[in-house]
């Protein structure tokens, strides 16, 4: 059984929030053309425009989907 809670999904990607974390946003990108580099606390992802688009409207039309009253 999954505790991910989708909020937006694509082909490409997956916004979702586990049931169980209130407080955070989890995004998954299952393919991309780009560059990931992960330095300590950061990362830096490269990604096709079109791509980020998907991600941003698809959070843009489902943020009410996002539940901050789940359990911490």
């Amino acid at each position: 059984m999954s505790t991910k809670i989708t909020i937006a999904h694509g082909d490409e990607f997956h916004v979702y929030q586990e049931m169980f974390d209130g407080n955070k946003v989890y995004l998954q990108i299952d393919e991309h053309s780009g560059y990931i580099e992960i330095n300590g606390a950061r990362v830096v992802i490269s990604l096709p425009p079109e791509l980020l688009t998907k991600i941003a409207k698809g959070w843009l039309e489902n943020q009410e989907k996002f539940d901050p009253e789940l359990l911490p």
